[in-house]
């Protein structure tokens, strides 16, 4: 749950994701990490705009990015997707 920037708190975005791995020692280091993860998302979230959650084209390039930030996090290329489970803009 963020506050988009730009939305003074009278906005935000509520989402969920998964996170596919490739191995399954990858769910425990995920664990390990939880709050830089989490405070990860967070930082990327909500730096986005109210226009550029809304769209599409740009909701896939965070999709990518988050991907990017925990693979290296991790130490490489241990994440083959990130879902969005739930979206909810208000």
């Amino acid at each position: 749950l963020v506050n988009p920037t730009g939305t003074s708190g009278m906005r935000y975005l509520s989402a969920s994701l998964g996170l596919e791995v490739k191995s399954p020692e990858v769910i425990e280091q995920l664990k390990e990490r939880d709050l830089q993860v989490r405070d990860l998302l967070i930082q990327i979230l909500s730096t986005r705009t109210v226009d550029l959650l809304t769209d599409a084209a740009a909701r896939e390039t965070m999709r990518r990015e988050i991907l990017q930030r925990i693979n290296q996090m991790v130490g490489g290329n241990k994440l083959s997707a990130v879902y969005f489970v739930d979206y909810v803009l208000q």
